[in-house]
């Protein structure tokens, strides 16, 4: 997970459809990234020399720290596509993940989420709140919010936004260190946004805000599962699959509890993603203010340890 030492500029117009940039206060590039052994448990030893790092497919200038969080505060977007394709089982379903994360994961001592549902425009159901009363309250409101009449679905202005808009250090309200993502249920279809999958993957980065996509079509090959894997994967986050059932009327009228032991363990898994890890402050060689993007390549070329990081930044610009 990648990160510039920045000051925060949020006046860009969606309209533009220009890659969201930022101001640089000084030179260095923070890389926030996962690190765990086969058993996919976190490491918490590594060092420095363990460590290759590749910006631009260069050696950086120098290295300025290495420092192990764990047990960080999280703030959560949790986001429901509530467009006609998402509505049935698959809205049953999502409300319940919802709830489990929220009473089974979150520790609402340290821990805050916001709840948002969309089609074609979103609509806050539950600001930022600690209160796991209130989330649960605000998550029976999204089968009201379900039959719109909109048919379209604004995926990625959703997502710009709620970036842009909910994590930024003044609506986290944390005085510590935090993690940040977005819980997204959706289909990945978009035929109403104005914001480009290039701009959400730029806000991604920026505002260090991992998503994590729980989908219904694991047998799909189509654009729209294209474009959650690119987003999982280039924001740092993951996706999960699991196949729709046929029997949902039968299911919700017997009130069965469609959230099954393998989900729970896909909430546990983020949450150990998002509690624990590195992060790695840089000088790179020869940083230009050119607004290009650079790669960044990092592994333990000594150790048996698994990294996850987002895959690069852009530079500033003039």
């Amino acid at each position: 997970m990648i990160r510039l030492a920045v000051v925060l500029c949020f006046a860009l117009s969606m309209a533009a459809q220009e890659p969201f940039t930022i101001p640089v206060s000084v030179n260095e590039v923070h890389v926030t990234f996962r690190a765990v052994d086969a058993s996919e448990q976190f490491v918490t030893d590594l060092q420095i020399p363990d460590l290759q790092l590749l910006d631009n497919k260069k050696p950086p200038a120098s290295i300025v720290r290495l420092t192990k969080h764990t047990s960080l505060p999280i703030r959560a977007g949790i986001l429901f596509d509530t467009s006609p394709s998402m509505l049935g089982y698959a809205l049953y379903r999502n409300r319940r993940l919802a709830a489990a994360l929220v009473t089974e994961v979150l520790n609402l001592r340290t821990d805050a989420a916001f709840l948002q549902a969309f089609d074609t425009e979103a609509t806050m159901l539950q600001p930022f709140t600690a209160d796991s009363t209130k989330l649960i309250s605000a998550l029976r409101h999204v089968d009201e919010r379900a039959y719109s009449r909109m048919t379209g679905t604004a995926l990625f202005d959703t997502l710009y936004r709620a970036c842009r808009d909910r994590f930024t250090p003044q609506e986290v309200h944390a005085s510590a260190p935090t993690n940040n993502f977005i819980l997204l249920f959706t289909d990945g279809a978009d035929n109403a946004s104005h914001a480009y999958m290039r701009d959400v993957i730029d806000i991604c980065q920026q505002t260090h805000t991992a998503v994590y996509i729980f989908s219904l079509d694991s047998g799909a090959h189509g654009q729209p599962q294209r474009v959650l894997r690119e987003l999982a994967e280039q924001s740092g986050g993951r996706i999960f699959y699991s196949k729709e059932e046929d029997n949902y009327l039968s299911i919700r009228k017997q009130g069965t509890n469609p959230v099954t032991a393998s989900d729970l363990a896909h909430l546990h898994l983020i949450e150990r993603d998002l509690r624990d890890e590195y992060e790695l402050v840089y000088r790179p060689a020869g940083l230009r203010n050119d607004g290009k993007f650079h790669s960044i390549q990092l592994r333990t070329p000594y150790r048996p340890v698994s990294l996850s990081a987002r895959t690069g930044y852009y530079a500033p610009q003039k």
